[in-house]
């Protein structure tokens, strides 16, 4: 087993993922090569939440491509990272010459997912680092590595902003296995994004009106247990939100939860200005598809 001292740019831990870089308080690790994935922008993003991981920012990627020598493999070609263009395009790094570019989030690019690893939550005590610490590298959904509920008051102050404009929903956050902290998500979202593509989903949703400034859209990425960091680079960010300034937080929450008979629900929390779902009209779609 790799033992505390012997963790440096370059190790390969226990659960096959390879650190490359470090800091005084985390590893960032990349993980094996099984789990990186050829598909388009929004699948990958879905892909790295899904296994526990995160899509690299564009300084995260260049660490990667700066020391992909260090890696037993190392991508050879264009690699999406996290940061958008625009609603419509991201950027990609070439690993064959270190070049960045901008590619339609509908084209493919390979994934890499990284993850940030706390040292006192994996190596305290000088003890060494085992699969089960790091936790499974094959996680399907984010459930599995939610460890703890924090409360607003306890965000980082770098997440004030923000938080305050989120006031208007009482989604719960959780610190997870490696100290990130995200929103709780919603086992029936990640079941549902599992056969479900992003690709497809996300331009659905500007079809019918629904951007980032919308509700469904941000109650989406919540129940998909999105990082707060992430969160914030997708909404908040104007490089990747050019409209981030203009957004106002609704005033009414109209929620809705199946209540396991067919055409009804009972009233809990979804926006309303997002809600397809008014009173008066569950019976209506019974034994019928969404109109």
């Amino acid at each position: 087993m790799v033992k505390e001292n012997d963790i440096k740019v370059g190790t390969i831990l226990d659960n096959g993922g390879t650190v490359f870089h470090t800091t005084d308080t985390e590893y960032w690790v990349v993980t094996p090569q099984s789990l990186w994935k050829e598909c388009s922008w929004e699948e990958g993003v879905g892909h790295c939440l899904l296994n526990g991981y995160e899509m690299p920012d564009r300084e995260t990627l260049e660490l990667i491509y700066t020391h992909k020598d260090d890696l037993p493999v190392s991508p050879t070609t264009s690699v999406w990272s996290s940061t958008e263009d625009s609603s419509y395009s991201a950027w990609t790094l070439y690993f064959s010459n270190g070049n960045w570019y901008n590619f339609s989030k509908l084209l493919s690019s390979w994934v890499v997912p990284v993850r940030k690893i706390p040292t006192d939550s994996v190596l305290g005590g000088g003890h060494s680092t085992d699969s089960r610490a790091l936790t499974d590298t094959v996680a399907h959904t984010v459930d599995r590595v939610q460890i703890s509920t924090v409360s607003r008051d306890e965000v980082p102050e770098d997440y004030r902003e923000m938080m305050a404009t989120e006031s208007h929903h009482d989604h719960p956050i959780v610190r997870d296995v490696n100290g990130t902290l995200r929103w709780m998500s919603n086992p029936e979202v990640v079941t549902a994004l599992e056969s479900i593509s992003l690709n497809d989903l996300i331009p659905l949703l500007y079809t019918l009106g629904y951007g980032k400034n919308s509700e469904l859209y941000r109650h989406l990425y919540r129940c998909m247990g999105y990082s707060l960091s992430g969160y914030w680079e997708v909404f908040y960010w104007e490089a990747n939100n050019p409209e981030a300034s203009k957004y106002i937080p609704p005033e009414t929450y109209v929620v809705w939860k199946s209540t396991g008979i067919e055409g009804q629900a009972t009233r809990l929390c979804v926006p309303r200005q997002d809600s397809w779902m008014h009173e008066g009209s569950l019976q209506q779609l019974k034994g019928k598809g969404r109109e």
